[in-house]
């Protein structure tokens, strides 16, 4: 997402051949977000799917969180997985640009 928001100007710890960098041109932000959501579960935490969203034993919901800044944000609990993912996707969208 970072290179998204800011194309070349964007500094990484890892390199982007030009076919990976024209793959990431030709894709909207949503096509994006949608791929991290399908390739979630390298990334969730929980029994959740998608990025972000994890379950809560206790509450007996989905919730999602996002970490900046070395801080995890939360942001609700919800009745499904995609409601979570939903709104994880809203508040990456508001924290890191797009």
């Amino acid at each position: 997402m970072l290179y998204k928001r800011d194309g070349e100007a964007a500094v990484f710890n890892f390199g982007l051949s030009d076919a990976q960098r024209a793959e990431l041109d030709a894709m909207s932000m949503e096509d994006l977000l949608a791929s991290f959501r399908s390739h979630g579960e390298r990334f969730a935490s929980g029994a959740s799917s998608y990025r972000g969203v994890s379950w809560n034993k206790n509450r007996s919901k989905w919730e999602t969180q996002l970490r900046e800044l070395g801080k995890n944000l939360y942001f609700g609990r919800f009745d499904t997985q995609l409601e979570a993912a939903l709104a994880y996707d809203a508040a990456a969208r508001k924290h890191h640009g797009a």
